[in-house]
This record gives structure tokens, C-alpha cells and sequence, in this order.
């Protein structure tokens, strides 16, 4: 990919965000204002609608992230890090999700220790999980 590349997809990523926050913002004072009195359906209609709000929030965040590696403003972190642990925090953050489909997850053990960029573990596990149960 071309620096000119990398730049754009960084400009345009940064340029989704701003609607995706404002989206965001709105759909938190919807669904968190209790006099509103929206009915269960819709409710659940507009937090599937803040979950990928969310999702797409982070996909972005990662193509900017990806686009400042790529041109080395931005360098991976490495650090030590236990893949177990990290797969159970994925698991409990997704645990509507498993619940939804009528999942249930075990991860057993610790003291699997590997040196790796963690925020970058976390989104690649968690997309990977989250798409093939959704």
C-alpha cells in the first residue's frame, strides 16, 4: 500500500467517526432515560443498533491504528501477556452475545504467556468470536 494510501484510509476513518460518536451519544440518552417508557422490542432494536455502532467504532480505531503502523507513526506494544486471560476477558465481554445464541464458554488455565500487541489480540479474538455467532 502506498503512503498516499495509508493516509486516506487514515482520513476517512477519522472522518467516520465523528457521526458514529454523535450516533452513539443519542442512542445512550434513548436507551438510558427512563421516562421514555420505549417499548422492550424497540429498546432491544436500538441496542443492536448501539452494539454495531460500537463495532463499527472499533474497526475504525483499528484502520487508523493500522494506517500509523504502516507508515511507523504508531509501533506495536509487545508485552507479555497471558492468552488465556485474554480470551476469558473477550469471552466475558461477549457473554450477551453467548447468552443470545445459547452458548456457553470454559476457559480453563492460565500461564499461557506470549509476547504480543494486546489491543490488536483483543479486537482480532473478538471479531473473530463475535461474527461467528452473530
Amino acid at each position: 500500500m502506498s503512503h498516499f494510501d495509508i493516509k486516506l484510509i487514515s482520513k476517512i476513518s477519522h472522518e467516520v467517526m465523528s457521526p458514529i460518536i454523535s450516533s452513539k451519544w443519542a442512542l445512550e440518552i434513548l436507551l438510558n432515560d427512563k421516562n421514555l417508557n420505549i417499548e422492550e422490542d424497540k429498546r432491544i432494536f436500538l441496542k443492536n443498533i448501539y452494539i454495531n455502532l460500537n463495532r463499527i467504532s472499533t474497526i475504525s480505531n483499528k484502520l487508523i491504528n493500522y494506517s500509523r503502523y504502516s507508515v511507523n507513526e504508531l509501533l506495536p506494544i509487545f508485552l507479555d501477556a497471558d492468552i488465556s486471560n485474554l480470551l476469558k476477558k473477550i469471552v466475558k465481554g461477549l457473554s450477551n452475545d453467548f447468552a443470545d445464541a445459547n452458548i456457553k464458554v470454559l476457559i480453563e488455565g492460565t500461564g499461557f504467556i506470549k509476547p504480543v500487541d494486546q489491543s490488536m489480540v483483543e479486537f482480532i479474538f473478538s471479531s473473530l468470536i463475535h461474527n461467528s455467532i452473530v
